[in-house]
């Protein structure tokens, strides 16, 4: 299982609140029942994958996370002073995966 701690300077970390995973339909389980291990598609809780943390202004973090294989993506908006999340982003694809890329920052004073 993997959680994303705030740390603030000078006071005590606290665990972002991952939101409750999707209810499932009776389809679903029984599409369930004919995978085997490997080939889950749902994916939250323990299997969840952080693709990306990233502060967004002061008192804000957005947190993007992946089922195991890929095909859910969910947007997570922190609200530091709060302590609260809101999913901002919820997206499922059929076919295919999202896929993770990392971007590098680029600062005012960095010179290409």
């Amino acid at each position: 299982m993997v959680d994303v701690f705030i740390h603030p300077l000078g006071g005590s970390p606290w665990k972002v609140p991952s939101p409750e995973p999707q209810k499932r339909s009776l389809g679903d389980f029984f599409d369930f029942m004919e995978r085997s291990e490997g080939d889950e598609t749902d994916g939250w809780g323990d299997k969840k994958l952080i693709t990306n943390v990233a502060w967004m202004g002061e008192k804000m973090v957005m947190i993007s996370e992946t089922n195991r294989v890929s095909d859910h993506f969910r947007g997570l908006l922190v609200d530091v002073d709060r302590q609260a999340g809101q999913i901002v982003r919820d997206e499922k694809i059929e076919d295919g995966w999202f896929e993770i890329v990392f971007f590098k920052r680029a600062f005012a004073n960095e010179v290409p």
